[in-house]
């Protein structure tokens, strides 16, 4: 299976690049940390681990590692949007402008891959999007579960 992984510099991202790789999926990861990917690469030898620099906050750059994926020939069958951001914003006093930072950065990060590759999604009717994300350690919901989705396969 061919999964492309967003955030996948460190934290979950990374984790599940190396599990999926070892399990012998090909993973394309994207993050914004050049060093950590060929850092990544480096360890999963690059049959099992490709990467793009990416911020999911720059449409361009996006648009740059979809077209290094379409180059290499590497369609994802599944998207994991795990790339994330959690900034403190209300110690020493509540700041919007963090609030609104982080909510871009794990809203609109993801949706702009879900816009990438859902239309190619549909036409070939298969492909998934996961999205995960581990900023509910810092905000938890008040049962304590951790709060997952992910859009069903087309």
């Amino acid at each position: 299976m061919h999964i492309l992984i967003t955030g996948a510099s460190s934290g979950i991202g990374r984790a599940l690049a190396s599990e999926l790789a070892a399990q012998g999926h090909t993973v394309w990861g994207v993050a914004r940390r050049r060093h950590l990917l060929e850092d990544l690469a480096e360890q999963l030898g690059v049959s099992a681990f490709r990467w793009s620099v990416a911020d999911v906050l720059d449409p361009a750059s996006v648009d740059a590692a979809v077209g290094q994926m379409r180059a290499a020939g590497f369609v994802p069958d599944a998207v994991v949007l795990n790339a994330g951001a959690f900034e403190e914003d209300l110690e020493p006093e509540y700041r919007y402008a963090t609030v609104q930072r982080v909510l871009t950065t794990n809203v609109d990060g993801a949706l702009i891959w879900v816009d990438r590759f859902l239309p190619e999604f549909r036409q070939r009717k298969t492909g998934q999007f996961v999205a995960i994300s581990s900023v509910s350690a810092y905000r938890p919901d008040t049962t304590n579960e951790v709060p997952c989705s992910a859009v069903d396969p087309y």
